[in-house]
Order: C-alpha cells, then structure tokens, then sequence
C-alpha cells in the first residue's frame, strides 16, 4: 500500500466526495473540451482527474484511452503546483517526461499545457489540459481562455460536491426521523424554555400518558412533584445550561415513580437563532432501585462489613469494592460469576485477578484512582465485555467513591450495568432504516446500496451478471378506492410474501413506494433470468390474491427486465428496466416485457438525411409556428411562446427535437431563427391590434444566434417595420449564453439595448445554478419540464423548487412553470408563489388563426 502523507489522503477523500470518478459523460464537461481544444488549435483535449494510482478522463476529445497510470501522468505533475499552470512546450526537450511512455510511444505527447482545478482548500483534484503532437507555444490570451475554462469545471466540480454533501445529510435527516419515532427509548426535542416540541410513542408509554398530552408542556409537569432535582434544573436552564447524563424521575398516569437517566444535547439548525435540546430518556427503573440499594449500603460501609454484603448481594449487575491500594473487599455473588475465573470470591486479592481484558482493566484502575484521589464519580459509558462464564454483552461501568466518616479511609464501588437490551434497541433501530415498515422489504435506500455492491463485482469478474425486473401492480389505484388503503397494504404484503416464495435467497426485493416494487437479481446469467426467474415473477401473481370480507381479489403486474454484465451506473439500469415495464404497460399490462426489446427509432434514416431535407426546408416554406399561451396567476393570459415546427412532406410535423442538433451544427440555426423572429414578431403585432391586449411574445434564441453581430439591428428593424413594443418582445435564452465562455457580455448586453426583454430559459436542469439570478439583464426565467415534473417525487425536490421560486421572485423576476400538465402540480406551483405557467392544462400550442379568438382571460 502506498505511504501517502495527511495531505495526500485528504486531496483524495476530496476528489471522492465529488462523485465523479467513473461517471457518465455530461455535455458541459464535453463542450468544455471542445472549447478548450478549438482555443489552442491542438488535436487533443482533457479534463482529467488524478486518482490514487491513476488519472481518469471525465471528458477528452482526440483521446481513446479512458485513463492513464498515475505514475506516467503529466497531470500528476501540475497538480503539484496548484498556485500556477503546467506547461511543457516540448516534453523530449524536458528532463522530467523525455523517458515519459506517453512521451516516446501513443500518444506521442510533444506539447502539453495543465490548468489545475481544485477544491474548496486548494488542493489540486486534476487539470483540464491541452495535448499536441509538435512542440508549441502557449499565448498569453490563451493562457487566460484556458484558465476561465478550468475556472468553470473548478465551480461544476464544488457544485456536484455540494449537491453529494447535500443529499447525504438529507438521507442522514431520514434515518434520524425514523429512528426518533420507532425508538424503544424516550426521544424528545425540548426548547430551551423546558417546552417539548416534540416526543415519541416510547416516552408517552414510559409515563403512561397519551402522545396528545404531552407536546406542547414543559417537561417539569410530568415530573416527580417532589422530586429534589427539578429545582436544580430549572436554575440551570435559566442560566442558560441543561443537565445532561442524571437521573430523572417522573411521575406515571398510574401515580408510580418512573426513574429514567435522560441525555441531554444542544443542538441547532440552519437558520435558527435559538439552539434545543435533543433529549434521550431511557427508563432505568428497575435498576436505579438496585442502584439506590447499593448506595444506601455504601453509607453503612462503616458499621459493618457483613452487612453490606447483605446489601449488594441481590443486585443482578457485578458490584465490587476496592481499596486505595487496590485490594478487593467485597465482591457480590454476581460479580464472582463475571469477574472470577475459578468461580470463587477473590475477596483479599489484588485487583489484577479478576478476569477483565487489559485495556478495560487500565481504564477502571485509573477512574478508581481519580476517585480515590479527589472522591470524583467515573465511569465507561459503553464498553463490550467477554465475562468469565462465557456470557457477553455491552455494560456501563460506574465508579463511585467511599470515604470512611471516622477513619477518612478511602475506598470505591465499581458497578456494572448490563445495557445490552438498549444497545441492541439502537442497533435494530439502525438496522430499520433499510427496511419498508409495511412489507418487510428492502426500502429505496437498501435496493441501491445492494445493487451498487452487486455491479461492482462485475469489474472483478465475482459475477455473472446482474439483473432487476421492475414490478408495477395493474389497477392498484382502483382497488384502493373499491376496498380501501387497509386492503391496498395486505395486498401490497402479498405481493411481497408472494414474490420471496419464488426467489433465490440472495436475491433481493424492494419497495420503491406506491405499488412499485423492483427485483434485484445477483450473479445471475442472461438466460437464467430471461427464460427461468423473470417468468416466475410474473407466474407467481397466479398465487398472489388479497383476502376480503366476501372472497378475494386476484393480483396482476406488469413487469420489465433489464439485465447487464458489464459495470454501469444503477441509475441506467434502472432506467432500462423502467423503460421495459412502460412497454408492458401500454402493450395491454399483466405483461414481461424485456429491455433489449425495447427499441426506439426517429423518423429519419440517419444523420445525413436530416441534413438533406434540411438545407431546402427553409427555401420549400416547410417551417411553421405554434403559439402555446403563457397565463399570470388568475388564469389571464399575458404570453405566448413561438414553437417552431417542420411540416416535413414525408414525415408530417415534426418537433425541434429531431432536428435542432443538425440545425446547430449546419449553421442553419441562424437563418432558420431569422424566420422565426421575423414570423413571431409579425404575428405579435397582429395578436395586440387585434385584441387590445398587451400580449408578449417569447422567443428562443441559440447562443449563435445571440453572438451574430447582426442580431442587434435586425430586431431593431422588425420591431419597426411591425410598430411593435420592444418590451412585448421577450428573448429566452440559455445559461450557457449568460456564462461568457460561449457568447460574449457584450453581446448579450447589446441585446437587451434594444428594450426588449430576456428570459432565462431550461432552468433547472442538471447544469443551472442560482448564480445566475442576480443577472442585470433578466426579467424572469423559465423552470424547465423536468423540474415540473420532479416536483411530485420527493420533499427535497420540492424544497429546491420552492426556494428556487422565492428567491427569483424576491429579485422581481418572472417565473414561468413550464409542463403543467396536472391540477396537482398547478396547486403547487401556486401556492410556492410561482407568477406564470405554460403547458397543456393551461393553453395548447396552437396555429396563428387559433389565436385570432384570444382576449382577456383566454
């Protein structure tokens, strides 16, 4: 194993903590490349990630390899000075790679210049870097191009670290709510006030009151009432300090004392200007009554010896008394049983006779000399203990001083508690945060924790393949509404009982939430799972039924397969088994439907015929505009969006998406977007002479478009020529035009020097940031389909949303939900204080003589 220094492992703990290494492709790294590539005029291209004994490509242009050795890496080397770039203007000319593998054979490197990218403490994670085969010179405007570029993967790379951080302390925030409501110990949030915020079912028991009851009182009215320390603790909340590790007593609904030894916490959350506490109360009842046996015997240690034998005898736990000198006298029937190898008193002897491991030995010998010395309590609060007759278990050792009144002689008890039942408690605890409560299998967190482990032995070759059949039960919702959620769960829980009768022991079945379920299928053969496990899952609904008043109800499911043998991210295959399942789905359900059948197929031939058709659609009039109106939040429409489409004479109408890529790389775009600017605005003219109404016109612009040094008068002219508003003119365009690596400021700012207004459009998808928020040019900004959509999956999605919502429109811009397609989703959007929305429950894209009927409202 390498010797890597603190620092080392720390660069390296970083670059983990990013996620990004053996990711998929993502296309702002690859356009990053190109950028790169194209600003230097080199065949070669990287960002480049410097692992423990290797350097791993996140995206390259001129490059087939995947990674390289560390060791024969370039990047090694610049990450080393991160201060300042590595450039090597002929590497057979410089002592350090002349020798270099990468140097004298493929890839034949000659020039190489390394821009490091580094973390949030500067250290160097790897470099986006330029390679050519010929020795050459690095400008100074080159120089500084490139250092932007690594500057923008240096922020996608915090960005990505951030969002990993961020959905790691969310999964930790669910397991803690889980655990706080299914403990078997007491679990309360208390402000610093005394007043419980909140509680669990456990502590209600302990006390013996109903879980209504008790939140919103302070937790001195369910105390003791005369118990001597609820003095002492309302003094120490008022001086701003809470007791923690004592015992309390509180008094039960039956009128007993329960004793409880409550844990105490100070905690804060973001946002908060006043910490609570977290409260642990765990009930010690029983052995707090063994424990007051013990220490009134203590205060009779001077009258006589036998009778405080008498007195720890009973007590279940081990209980010794030791000397200063560290001699034992007295040891109870429990203790010789744990502690005593022969299995006789060792009363008299040295402390180093009983049977107790070394270094918990040391432990206890130094609390009892503290003591002794000082007459101070110690204890271990958690220590696993092998006991002389075989048992073991998790005990508290506590230490308690003794002084004689007369003699002032100096002696301690050492007990013992067994607290293996509320370690256990804690440990099942952990252990239920990866199960479904309602059908005992493996939750979402659970399945991709397996499914992760399961993929990472095909790189070993451990595994023959590994395989998922996603379950989705036909008509669930209609047998919830016919016999209610209570019969919706049984037959949740038999499709679950059903499905493990059929499976291997290894393989695993989990709950994703509803009525979806997946099957993960471990070291498994293609065929196997095809021809034999697959068609059991479907064949077991046979069997499966839920049991009613009056007979019962046969299940169905509709089932897709995905299966691969070769390392992917769980994500894609679960994507492939969830495309599969659609299929079955819309082929008539209660169907196995497998991936590798599922064919998706556009309507050209290839790339090329699309560049045919193409270059003559513009010259034939084959392009037309859809307008899909834009409404404010009482349902008025204030917009509409200008959709382009090609009436292609072979393949009907079809959308940019087919297209829009070749458009892009033709050069098209700009002629074709001239049409639809022209068409747009003209028809705008049209829609507000026609009605009266201030209706905007939004249009998309590309980046080539907005970086045309033409642009500026061009849209001048037409508002013009159309005595149109330019303020009824609003441009969307995309984050990549308001970064300035691919358009200049300048020539946004131009832009918008026409009055007219801009719009941030496809906010939301996987590369936006709220950064650009605080743009000077924008006036709204467009959450895109995906987000709408993503909006019912999750709280944390929702959160996003609605922070994302309130921060835009705290700035004064406009937000526009696009893809509304459900009541549900409008509602929310509402409510999150969204100001437009687009999509098919509010208006459908519509010819220009659809719209002549648009008024007020419409």
């Amino acid at each position: 194993m390498t010797d890597w220094g603190e620092e080392e492992l720390d660069r390296l703990a970083a670059l983990r903590r990013t996620g990004l290494l053996d990711s998929a492709p993502e296309v702002a790294y690859d356009v990053i490349v190109e950028l790169a590539r194209d600003i230097v005029d080199v065949p070669i291209a990287l960002v480049s990630l410097v692992d423990a004994d290797r350097q791993w490509f996140k995206a390259k242009i001129g490059l087939d390899a995947e990674e390289t050795p560390r060791d024969v890496a370039f990047c090694d080397e610049a990450i080393r000075t991160p201060d300042a770039p590595l450039v090597v203007e002929d590497a057979l000319a410089d002592v350090r790679f002349a020798e270099n593998p990468l140097v004298i054979g493929e890839p034949g490197i000659r020039f190489y210049a390394g821009f490091p990218i580094l973390d949030e403490s500067g250290r160097g994670l790897g470099t986006l870097c330029v390679i050519d085969r010929q020795p050459r010179r690095l400008r100074p405007d080159q120089t500084t191009r490139l250092r932007a570029l690594a500057d923008v993967v240096q922020e996608l790379i915090r960005l990505r670290a951030l969002a990993n951080d961020l959905d790691d302390a969310r999964h930790r925030a669910a397991l803690f709510e889980q655990g706080f409501d299914r403990a078997g110990i007491g679990m309360q949030l208390v402000d610093r006030a005394g007043r419980i915020l909140r509680t669990n079912a456990a502590f209600a028991a302990m006390i013996g009151r109903p879980l209504g009851d008790v939140l919103g009182r302070h937790w001195r009215d369910f105390a003791h009432p005369d118990a001597a320390d609820a003095a002492s603790e309302a003094a120490s909340e008022a001086g701003g300090t809470i007791a923690s590790g004592r015992v309390r007593r509180y008094l039960h609904g039956d009128g007993h004392t329960v004793w409880a030894l409550v844990n105490v916490v100070p905690v804060s959350f973001d946002g908060s200007t006043e910490p609570i506490n977290y409260v642990q109360i765990t009930d010690v009842t029983d052995k707090t009554r063994a424990q007051q046996t013990l220490e009134a015997a203590m205060d009779e240690l001077h009258r006589s010896e036998s009778r405080l034998q008498s007195l720890i005898e009973p007590s279940p736990d081990p209980v010794l008394l030791l000397s200063a000198e560290g001699t034992i006298e007295a040891m109870n029937p429990a203790a010789v049983t744990a502690l005593s190898a022969t299995g006789v008193s060792l009363v008299g002897h040295q402390a180093s006779a009983l049977a107790v491991e070394g270094n918990l030995f040391d432990e206890i010998g130094v609390l009892v000399d503290d003591a002794v010395a000082t007459g101070r309590d110690g204890a271990v609060n958690r220590v696993w203990f092998e006991r002389a007759d075989g048992r073991s278990g998790w005990y508290r050792v506590r230490v308690l001083p003794v002084i004689e009144p007369h003699s002032g002689r100096r002696s301690a008890f050492v007990n013992a508690v067994d607290v293996t039942e509320a370690v256990e408690n804690e440990q099942r605890l952990a252990a239920l945060a990866l199960v479904d409560t309602l059908t005992g299998a493996a939750n979402r967190a659970a399945l991709y924790d397996r499914l992760d482990l399961a993929l990472s032995r095909l790189e070993r070759g451990a595994s023959k393949g590994v395989g998922l059949a996603m379950i989705d039960l036909d008509h669930f919702k209609a047998l919830n509404d016919t016999y209610g959620h209570d019969t919706g769960d049984a037959a949740l829980v038999a499709v679950v009982d059903s499905m493990r009768s059929v499976l291997r022991l290894h393989d695993t079945v989990a709950r994703l939430g509803g009525d979806e379920f997946i099957v993960m299928f471990d070291d498994v053969g293609e065929a196997e799972l095809t021809q034999i496990l697959a068609p059991r899952v479907v064949a077991q609904f046979e069997r499966a039924a839920v049991a009613l008043a009056r007979g019962s109800v046969r299940l169905s499911g509709s089932v897709g397969v995905a299966w691969t043998s070769r390392r992917l991210p769980g994500r894609d295959l679960i994507a492939q088994a969830d495309t599969a399942l659609l299929q079955a789905k819309r082929h008539g359900r209660s169907q196995l439907w497998l991936a590798s059948d599922v064919v998706e197929a556009g309507p050209f031939a290839s790339e090329v015929a699309v560049r045919r058709d193409l270059e003559s659609a513009l010259a034939r009039q084959q392009f037309s505009l859809r307008y899909q109106p834009i409404v404010d939040r009482a349902g008025q429409t204030t917009a509409v969006e200008a959709l382009l489409r090609w009436e292609h004479p072979e393949h009907g109408s079809l959308l940019p998406g087919s297209f829009l890529g070749v458009l892009v790389e033709t050069g098209l775009v700009v002629s074709v977007g001239q049409w639809v600017l022209r068409q747009a605005v003209a028809d705008a003219a049209r829609i507000n002479r026609a009605n009266g109404q201030r209706i905007a016109m939004h249009v998309n612009l590309s980046p080539g478009e907005v970086a045309s040094t033409q642009i500026r008068g061009f849209i001048l002219g037409l508002l013009r020529e159309h005595d149109l508003d330019p303020s009824l003119l609003v441009i969307e365009v995309t984050e990549r035009t308001l970064t300035g690596a691919v358009v200049s400021t300048s020539a946004v700012d131009e832009l918008v020097s026409t009055q007219i207004r801009l719009a941030l459009d496809d906010f939301g998808t996987d590369s936006s940031t709220l950064g650009h928020l605080r743009h000077r040019q924008l006036h709204g900004l467009k959450l895109d389909i995906s987000v709408v959509k993503r909006i019912a999956d999750s709280e944390r999605e929702r959160a996003i949303v609605s922070g994302t919502i309130a921060i835009a429109t705290g700035l004064g811009l406009d937000v526009v939900a696009e893809g509304v397609e459900t009541e549900q989703q409008h509602q929310w959007l509402l409510d999150a204080g969204c100001t437009h929305f687009q999509g098919w429950l509010t208006g459908r894209p519509a010819r220009m003589d659809e719209l002549e009927a648009v008024r007020s409202g419409g």
